[in-house]
This record gives C-alpha cells, structure tokens and sequence, in this order.
C-alpha cells in the first residue's frame, strides 16, 4: 500500500476538477489503490477552500457534494498526528503537511503530492519522502 500526503489544495481541486490528476489520486484512495494521510489541521484547510465564496459559486459545489466528499476523504484515508515537527517553510500549512509526511516516514517510503513551488523545491531534502506533482505521482500508480 501507498502511503500519500496531498496538500490542501490538491485535495480541494480532487472535488472541483474531477477530471483531472488530483481527482485520480482522490479515485485511487476511494479504489484501495493507496492511503491518503492527513492531519486535522490539513482537512480543516480544505474545507476552508472549498468553502470560498469564488469557488462555491464558480463551480456550482453544493453542500451535499462538499459532505460526500469529505466523507470519502475521512473513511479512507487516515488521520495522522504530527510527531515529527517540520519548520523549513515560510506557510505553516506547507510545514504541517511536511512533518505529516515526516512522521509517516519513520516506518515506510511517503510520496508527498503537491503543486506548491514552496514544496517541490524541498525535493530529496525530507528522508523517506518522494515529494512530487499530481502528474508526476499518477503516472508511478499506473505503473
């Protein structure tokens, strides 16, 4: 099983673009394919961006879809506590889900899913956590 930290705003595009890489990683969790982790503090920034006023109204979200959604995301990922705390980057919410993808890497290789510049500039500077893009990531599940 993969292990994978997306960040927020991977997550939140999985339930605006359902088309797209990050709505494939959303699949693959909902499919067993992989474990998507997540601290608390992350899944409350994802609901804070699918909750904007722009993004509620540009893509038609309606509560209901926000409440499947973000149920998918708690049953089958998992809640993970930071005890590893990562302090590298200037947005505390790029720190969060690093000491996530830290502390999971204590115990098994962590792919780490970002489109965050602040991110993937840390790439091969975590032990244990392959830091990579939506694209970058789905194209090692499909093989």
């Amino acid at each position: 099983m993969r292990y994978v930290v997306a960040d927020a705003n991977v997550l939140a595009r999985a339930l605006i673009k359902t088309t797209g890489s990050d709505a494939k990683i959303a699949a693959a969790a909902v499919a067993g394919k992989i474990k998507l982790c997540f601290s608390l503090v992350s899944l409350q920034e994802v609901k804070r961006i699918i909750n904007y006023p722009r993004i509620k109204k540009k893509y038609l979200i309606t509560p209901q879809q926000q409440e499947i959604f973000l149920n998918n995301l708690t049953t089958f990922g998992k809640l993970i506590v930071p005890r590893i705390k990562i302090n590298i980057c200037r947005d505390k919410m790029d720190n969060e889900i690093l000491s996530v993808a830290a502390t999971l890497a204590q115990n098994r290789q962590i792919w780490l899913v970002t489109g965050d510049k602040d991110i993937l500039v840390l790439k091969g500077k975590i032990p244990g956590v392959e830091i990579l893009t939506a694209g970058e990531f789905i194209t090692i599940i499909r093989n």
